[in-house]
């Protein structure tokens, strides 16, 4: 009681437990969206930034001069090696600002690319 009163949060040890899980569920899912965003080459990862920012594929093949014939090449071959049923999917990966240069070369997926 006094823990509570001073303000600090109290959890039952079933309640503690399903957290722990729930964040090493997260964990794992994470660690697994990078290794698959670390298969990707350069290019499809420069074809994922603008799926990212929701362009279709003639917008992409304008800004990397490529065809769309290419960036749906590339798309295609993206959603096999991320797991993605579609590119909605794919888009849930965008490449964000790293922390290190080894993590600028490979988008961190949102959480919300769990659904592929």
């Amino acid at each position: 009681m006094r823990v509570a009163a001073e303000g600090n949060v109290v959890l039952s040890p079933a309640a503690a437990r399903r957290l722990i899980a729930a964040s090493s569920d997260r964990q794992s899912t994470r660690e697994r969206a990078r290794e698959l965003a670390a298969s990707l080459t350069e290019r499809e990862l420069e074809v994922l930034a603008g799926l990212g920012e929701g362009l279709s594929d003639a917008q992409i093949g304008e800004r990397l001069y490529l065809s769309e014939a290419t960036v749906k090449g590339y798309v295609s071959r993206m959603l096999v090696k991320l797991g993605c049923a579609n590119r909605t999917q794919a888009a849930c990966w965008p490449t964000t600002p790293a922390s290190s240069p080894a993590e600028a070369s490979h988008p961190q997926p949102r959480d919300t690319a769990r659904a592929c």
